[in-house]
Formats: C-alpha cells, sequence, structure tokens
C-alpha cells in the first residue's frame, strides 16, 4: 500500500483537476475516476507535472516536524503542523518565513489543541480548537478578529459558500451541543453558529474516528467531503453532501467481510491489516482545483 496512496493522492489531482466544477451540480452526473488497472505508481511518474517548487526558509522559528495541512491564499503559504508543534506557520509565496499564526495555550488569544483550520473566501484563517471547542478566525495579518463557539469536538470543520460552518465528528459518541445529542457525523451551524441539522448516521461499534476522510476545500472554497469505506466523493452545498466523483479501486478496494472483521478494534484494523495490504480504505487527503 505505500506505493498506492500516493497513486490516490496524485490521481485525485490530476482527474479532478479536468472537472470543471462549475458545471457540477445536483442534478449532473457522477464523474468516474478508475484506478483499478494501476499497481503502484512512484514519484517519477508524475514529477514532470511539477511547474514550480518553493523553497521555504528554515530558521529555528519556522520548524515543523510535519505537514498535516498546506493552504495557500493571498501571496501566503500556511503550514500546519497537527501532530508535532501544532503550529500554523506562514510564508510568502517565495518562501520566506513571515510568522507563526498563534501560541499554543490557554490563555486569552492562545490556541490550546488546533485541531483544523480553513480560509474563507475573504483571506480570514479559521481555526479550530479542539479543547475550547471553538473556531479563532484570524485576518490575514494575522490578528484575532472573532471567535465562535460550536460545543463539540469535531476531526476537522470548513466553511459552506453562505458562510457557515459544517462539522466532520468522526464517529465520536456521547456529545452534547446546546442539550441536543449528536447522532451523526456531519453536523452543520447556521449563522448564529447553532446546530441546525444532522446528517450520516455515528456507527457506535467502527473506531472511525482515527481514520482519514472528512471535509476539505478546493480553490473556489466549496466544501469536499470522503468518509471512510465509501468510495464517493461529494461537494457539499447548503443541506446536504451531493455526489459527484466516484473512484474505481478493483483489487485494492477492501472486501466488506474484512470490515466487519476488524471494525470494533483500531489498532489491529490499521496494523495488521490497513498497512500490510494493498487495500486502500479512505482517502486521508486530496486536493480538488
Amino acid at each position: 500500500m505505500k506505493k498506492t496512496a500516493p497513486l490516490i493522492c496524485y490521481m485525485l489531482l490530476q482527474l479532478l483537476s479536468s472537472c470543471n466544477s462549475d458545471s457540477i451540480n445536483e442534478e449532473q452526473s457522477i464523474y468516474t475516476i478508475d484506478l483499478s488497472r494501476n499497481n503502484e505508481i512512484t514519484g517519477s511518474d508524475f514529477s514532470t507535472s511539477i511547474s514550480k517548487t518553493i523553497k521555504l526558509e528554515s530558521s529555528s522559528n519556522s520548524i515543523f516536524g510535519s505537514i498535516s495541512k498546506i493552504a495557500i491564499s493571498n501571496n501566503k503559504i500556511y503550514i500546519f503542523d497537527n501532530f508535532n508543534t501544532q503550529e500554523i506557520l506562514v510564508f510568502d509565496i517565495d518562501g520566506k518565513f513571515i510568522h507563526s499564526l498563534y501560541q499554543i495555550g490557554r490563555g486569552p488569544g492562545e490556541v490550546a489543541y488546533p485541531k483544523d483550520f480553513v480560509i474563507d473566501k475573504d483571506g480570514n484563517i479559521h481555526v479550530f480548537d479542539q479543547i475550547k471547542h471553538s473556531v479563532k478566525v484570524y485576518n490575514s495579518n494575522g490578528n484575532i478578529i472573532d471567535i465562535n463557539s460550536l460545543g463539540c469536538s469535531m476531526k476537522n470543520f470548513s466553511i459552506l459558500l453562505n458562510g457557515n460552518y459544517i462539522g466532520y465528528i468522526g464517529n465520536r459518541s456521547n456529545q452534547y451541543i446546546n442539550n441536543t445529542l449528536i447522532t451523526n457525523n456531519l453536523v452543520f451551524f447556521n449563522s448564529s453558529n447553532e446546530l441546525y441539522n444532522q446528517m450520516y448516521p455515528l456507527e457506535e461499534d467502527i473506531t472511525y474516528y482515527h481514520l482519514g476522510g472528512g471535509l476539505s476545500q478546493n480553490y473556489k472554497n466549496e466544501t469536499i467531503f470522503s468518509a471512510p469505506g465509501d468510495y464517493n466523493i461529494y461537494k457539499v452545498f447548503k443541506k446536504e453532501p451531493v455526489p459527484f466523483c466516484r473512484i474505481q479501486l478493483g483489487k485494492h478496494t477492501l472486501p466488506l467481510k474484512l470490515i466487519e472483521q476488524h471494525k470494533t478494534n483500531y489498532l489491529e484494523f490499521h496494523n495488521r491489516l490497513a498497512r500490510k495490504t494493498n487495500y486502500i480504505y479512505y482517502f486521508n487527503q486530496f486536493v480538488t482545483v
């Protein structure tokens, strides 16, 4: 699977790039990406498609251990290291380090446990704090301009085109928002940050939370959704996700019987099955342009 996973990320980038998002709506057919005939792919197979390489400035203030998410907005590059430093580092378009977006901590203006971030159409950066269950909003200069309380833990989140938040719970049960029990993986908030809709029921006997999938955005600020075990890619409109792309993996598709056998034991599933086979169960990160 080590060589198959990069194939998925790259092919999704290429195929979704060819889909004109202006022409996709709720009534149109679903695009299909057929990867069933591919066995493996290496970096040399697609290195010729790289048009520019940006070298990021390295200093004691711009160190990160891993990259969880990258975004580019207003000629700035945002690098999020969710696993080590938990910082969002900001570089200019030439790779020069500008600043860290926030300080880690529980004091005023600090972020206790950043879990995800998105950038809205105005260039403001929204950072979700997993401990405080809130979103801190920064302008492009790094100043806090708003704080929005959502009231629950989420694996990741996004902003719909109408400006409202949507969150992906990641199958975490026993959560309440203002005395309302969360029974679904997708939670929709209105303009007052109040819960108004839920979709995709939680499956309490499946340990999805540590797996991939969830919400992301393309360059047009449209919200994209994928879920473990579901080989469809969705666009999320105001009310519900609509499938616009289906991935066919052929022999790399994880058999349902194996999901049933291992669904209650995440460590066994991930370490003994997912890492040691050529099956692909979820898309951890993908890019649509």
